[in-house]
């Protein structure tokens, strides 16, 4: 709630360390319109990413498209690499781009499971199993410990005709 609190108070936004997961999401008009001026008054990476995740929630999509390169330009950051691979993926149907912005995404980020999840999404949803499978193999043992993930690559494998290696 820190960041927002002090958008409302001080008309800027923290910049926050980069390799923190945002927390906390506010989508409100009035702070679509707060976020605006900050955008304005006070560029950086932060308050870019928030206000795209703002634009996007009142379906100004191509706007939030442009606040999250900004973002990531000023700061490559895996939030809006993983945001601009989720709407290349979910919007525009667009695989290449969708699995580029993810690969960017968990190349600064790789011990984020969630950022791990829609990256095997983004493979199943195209039905690239066999290449999950090979991305998977770069998974950290920790995260590849993720039940969700351990099921994607079961999913992959029966998908792939190896339900014997899918059980084990």
């Amino acid at each position: 709630q820190e960041p927002f609190k002090n958008l409302i108070q001080t008309g800027g936004f923290s910049e926050n360390n980069v390799d923190e997961k945002p927390k906390a999401y506010c989508t409100t008009d009035f702070m679509l319109e707060k976020a605006d001026l900050a955008v304005k008054k006070y560029p950086n990476w932060n308050v870019l990413y928030h206000y795209g995740v703002i634009l996007y929630e009142h379906g100004r999509i191509e706007e939030a498209k442009a606040a999250w390169e900004n973002s990531a330009f000023l700061k490559p950051n895996a939030w809006a690499y993983r945001n601009l691979a989720m709407l290349y993926r979910n919007e525009y149907c667009e695989k290449e781009n969708a699995l580029m912005y993810m690969k960017m995404s968990i190349s600064l980020k790789k011990d984020c499971i969630s950022l791990w999840r829609d990256f095997a999404e983004t493979f199943l949803k195209y039905k690239m199993y066999d290449d999950w499978l090979i991305e998977a193999e770069n998974i950290p043992a920790v995260i590849a410990a993720n039940g969700r993930l351990r099921l994607y690559k079961a999913l992959c494998l029966v998908r792939t005709g190896r339900a014997e290696q899918a059980a084990e």
